[in-house]
């Protein structure tokens, strides 16, 4: 995954007076260059309370350009690329007093559209019902004077197997020509990277150990000039 220079723009945060939740660490409004850049914000999410609470997220399109599109994850699971609202989100999170949950992300894609586009995630408390939802609401904002054409670049797909990996885990890669400068790369929750193997052929298999990392959530990301083609979410037990 290629970060490319983020400048915070806005936040918004709406949190009830009851406030149950703490995000730390958070990501959340940017502008960028390229229209072939995906987009990766991550949140730690911290229960204040003293009793274990369930949450899950929804996300409510504010506005969008048309073309582009997104999607998060929360637990183990994360929700189609798609654009507009998804409100039936998610798998639920039970979170115990005073945990942090750092397994959300949310994605953008330009999809080579430039504009902004503004979304909303929020988190909702199912387990009591006695506190309101926390929202943020993120604006990704892309003005395309750095593009890469589509014409350019190798599509490709990958499958990771086993997920949970508890001793190796392979990584099944398949690009439609032979990629530039291709890769799989491995990030941690707060998107630092942690593992990078090159992948010079059009398909091939490499190898993750388990014992290279820490027990945890990673996304695992193919890659080819700096374009993320496909990011799995790796479990490492």
């Amino acid at each position: 995954m290629k970060y490319f220079t983020l400048l915070i723009l806005l936040l918004t945060i709406n949190v009830s007076l009851s406030a149950q939740l703490e995000l730390t660490g958070e990501q959340d409004i940017y502008t960028g260059t390229s229209l072939d850049e995906q987009v990766d914000i991550h949140w730690g999410v911290t229960n204040t309370t003293n009793q274990t609470l369930s949450f899950r997220v929804e996300r409510y399109e504010v506005s969008a350009v048309s073309g582009a599109d997104g999607n998060f994850c929360w637990g183990f699971l994360c929700i189609p690329w798609t654009a507009g609202d998804y409100t039936t989100a998610s798998e639920v999170v039970q979170i115990n007093p005073g945990a942090t949950d750092n397994s959300f992300r949310a994605s953008y894609r330009p999809l080579g559209n430039a504009g902004q586009s503004v979304y909303q995630y929020c988190f909702i408390e199912i387990s009591t019902g006695d506190f309101d939802p926390v929202c943020h609401t993120v604006t990704y904002s892309v003005d395309g004077t750095v593009s890469v054409e589509n014409n350019e670049m190798a599509a490709g797909t990958m499958a990771l197997s086993p997920n949970p990996i508890e001793n190796i885990g392979s990584v099944s890669y398949n690009f439609n020509k032979v990629p530039a400068n291709g890769k799989v790369a491995v990030y941690n929750m707060m998107g630092a990277k942690v593992q990078e193997v090159a992948v010079n052929n059009r398909q091939g298999v490499i190898f993750l150990g388990a014992s290279d990392f820490a027990p945890g959530v990673y996304f695992c990301n193919l890659e080819d000039n700096g374009v993320v083609h496909q990011t799995v979410r790796m479990v490492i037990q």
